[in-house]
């Protein structure tokens, strides 16, 4: 039986190559690779942090067979002769696979006095290449029987002497092929899963339970129903993939003009990969819904609720300060937590926040999970909107004196008319929950809006909105239609639904825009094109390669 050892294992053959025959070695090695051979090959494999003498010196420490490329420059060139002298020295058998007819030198011929030449001197050298793969396996075999008696021989990687330093297992595992594959079935499943299971939970809960970066370990649940198994998240599951790319298919894979194609479908995907972290971490998702005839520079986020504090002067809005999301999220069951503003002549405690509620009155509906009472109502917890920016968050608030006494709690509501004052002395200011608001640089003015539909129905055919876009006092007109979004300055406006819903002709209508701010809101489409163009040069090559060898085969028959 052959003792091939499989793709995890430490390379069994080093590749001996002058730098003229790059092209031969390394097809050389993806035939062996292809059948299951590990081979080590410069510069490949020469590890990050050693000089090109160390990681030749690591690859022959690791090496039972080695493959010497023969050819008029291999047998002038005294690296290679130094690899040849050193592999003898190690007791490595050497295969000579000759691609020129030529006798080789006195020093090389020292060493190479050996009966296992193969020739590959006429084409096609992928038949040459077939004898190589039997002859290495052949190779593995014999030495096994003529070590040790016809029992397996140890393992080189667990010889004394002959392991790897953890650094260079720890690359090996990063840059390898299997961690590749894992990650590319784990992405397929999750995928898969996640479209399951926003169907009963919706989609923004579900990207968040499946690919945000605050989810290290899911459990998927179908139907309602959890599955037994822990998977790890979809962001980490991505970060391993990113990092696998970029060792493996970029710092460790063999350089030259036959791999360029995958080189650059390689940078496609790490380019890819980068711009779905940028979009994960720095993207904002908002919308801004404006009447015929008016102008609005604010967009309004779809999930995330806030907490201002704004000073009034006049009774005209100051300062404003906000209490993002993130930090209010924590805040369920006995949770609080006590925030202080600059300027501000009081504190203010928040807790028990609520991702969806509704004030109940106590008379009308009675709380049945003894929820905290505020002058006749409580905050009743609903359960969460399969649309998620249906939700209307809430929680319970008190007002912190400079002397640490806490006033009576009332209750705070992204659905509330209108905020709650509070009076310090002659001063007055206003706590209120809404979702978050972000400027435009921009006013946009809705100058006309058109809607459209198929016949007889209430399906959309169309939206068109009409809009001036104002900055700095200049105007600029653009159209914004349902596959025709405005990009500007890193903005994306998207037509994305109108109002009211049950408007007739002639009356005023509203259109409803979705604001997308992502820094990386062309990469994508720049990494696609990446990938197809190298996947195109890969096929090109191939295809010339393949028409090249027929044609020499052609020659070499007449």
């Amino acid at each position: 039986m052959d003792s091939i050892p499989d793709n995890n294992s430490t390379p069994s053959v080093f590749i001996s190559f002058s730098n003229v025959d790059r092209s031969i070695a390394e097809a050389a090695c993806d035939m062996m690779e292809s059948s299951g051979i590990n081979c080590w090959i410069a510069p490949r494999d020469i590890p990050p942090g050693l000089s090109y003498a160390e990681g030749i010196m690591e690859g022959l420490n690791q090496a039972r067979v080695m493959v010497l490329i023969f050819s008029s420059h291999a047998n002038a060139s005294s690296h290679v002769q130094r690899e040849v002298e050193r592999a003898i020295n190690r007791s490595i058998a050497v295969i000579p696979f000759r691609i020129e007819n030529i006798r080789p030198s006195h020093g090389m011929e020292y060493f190479l006095s050996l009966p296992n030449w193969l020739d590959a001197l006429s084409p096609p050298m992928e038949a040459h290449f077939e004898n190589l793969v039997e002859s290495v396996k052949a190779q593995f075999t014999a030495t096994a029987l003529i070590r040790k008696g016809n029992k397996p021989i140890q393992d080189i990687r667990t010889a004394p002497g002959k392991t790897k330093s953890w650094p260079v297992k720890i690359y090996d595992f990063l840059s390898g092929f299997h961690l590749a594959t894992v990650t590319f079935v784990l992405l397929l499943i999750l995928t898969w899963l996640a479209t399951l299971e926003q169907i009963d939970h919706g989609l923004y809960p579900t990207l968040n339970k499946y690919f945000s970066w605050q989810s290290p370990w899911l459990i998927p649940e179908i139907n309602g129903k959890k599955v037994p198994v822990i998977l790890p998240g979809g962001y980490y599951v991505c970060a391993a993939l990113l990092v696998n790319m970029i060792l493996g298919g970029i710092i460790r894979i063999r350089k030259g003009w036959r791999k360029a194609g995958n080189l650059i479908s390689h940078f496609g995907i790490v380019f890819m990969l980068l711009g779905g972290g940028v979009a994960h971490h720095f993207s904002e998702r908002g919308n801004m819904a404006i009447f015929e005839g008016e102008s609005s520079n604010v967009a309004e986020d779809y999930n995330e609720y806030v907490v201002e504090v704004a000073d009034m002067k006049d009774g005209e809005v100051g300062k404003i300060h906000v209490i993002r999301g993130e930090w209010l999220t924590d805040l369920t069951a006995g949770n609080s937590r006590i925030f202080d503003f600059k300027g501000i002549p009081f504190a203010l405690e928040i807790s028990g926040y609520l991702i969806n509620t509704a004030p109940e009155n106590l008379l009308i509906n009675p709380p049945k999970k003894q929820e905290r009472q505020v002058d006749g109502y409580f905050l009743e917890e609903k359960a969460s909107n399969v649309e998620a920016e249906r939700n209307v968050a809430g929680c319970y608030a008190r007002i912190v004196s400079e002397d640490g006494k806490k006033s009576d709690p009332f209750i705070l509501w992204g659905g509330q008319n209108h905020p709650y004052t509070v009076s310090i002395g002659a001063k007055q200011f206003t706590v209120d929950m809404r979702k978050r608001l972000w400027p435009m640089p921009f006013t946009v003015d809705l100058d006309k809006f058109i809607a459209e539909f198929h016949p007889g129905t209430s399906r959309p055919e169309k939206f068109v909105s009409k809009i001036r876009r104002i900055e700095n006092g200049q105007e600029a007109k653009v159209t914004i239609e349902m596959n025709e979004p405005m990009r500007y300055e890193g903005f994306t406006f998207f037509q994305a639904s109108y109002g009211p819903p049950d408007a007739r002709p002639g009356d005023r209508m509203y259109s409803v825009f979705e604001v997308v701010r992502n820094p990386a809101d062309k990469w994508p489409e720049y990494s696609l094109y990446a990938v197809a163009f190298g996947m195109l040069v890969t096929f090109l090559t191939k295809l010339f390669g393949h028409l090249g060898a027929a044609s020499r085969k052609r020659k070499n028959e007449n």
